[in-house]
């Protein structure tokens, strides 16, 4: 009976040690629903759509709020090579972000070398594409 109940002891101490340190350890990347560091509040789209061609290309540029620095911000953008990512913060200067899909959800993180301040800013992405299937992003009915 002491050797079971030691080791149930053994046990609840180390379920205790690891959900500390799950509660400790912040998630790779959100699942599902992004943080809110970043809100959008504009949209500007330039797409070119040809349908002889497999995939398709644009420039997109996103009024945003930033509620704290950040070296990392998430969003979403499905199977896209992003060609080039830069964020102006309001009176600020461009700052180049690197593009990493994390997850085939199409959860992506920009990376940028140094944080960025809180506030107002213009994300300008510059991508290229392929076509999703039927109720899937951009795709071809043919």
């Amino acid at each position: 009976m002491a050797k079971r109940a030691a080791y149930l002891t053994l046990l609840a101490a180390g379920l205790l040690a690891v959900s500390a340190a799950m509660a400790e350890a912040p998630a790779a990347f959100p699942a599902g629903k992004l943080t809110g560091t970043m809100t959008p509040s504009a949209y500007r789209l330039d797409l070119r759509l040809l349908p002889d061609e497999a995939g398709f290309a644009g420039v997109a540029e996103i009024d945003v709020t930033l509620a704290e620095p950040a070296r990392v911000i998430h969003l979403h953008g499905n199977r896209l090579t992003v060609e080039s990512a830069v964020l102006t913060p309001a009176g600020g200067r461009e700052l180049p972000g690197i593009w990493t899909q994390l997850d085939p959800s199409g959860v992506a993180s920009l990376t940028f070398a140094e944080p960025v301040p809180a506030g107002p800013a213009t994300l300008r992405l510059r991508y290229t594409g392929s076509y999703g299937r039927p109720g899937e992003g951009l795709y071809k009915s043919v």
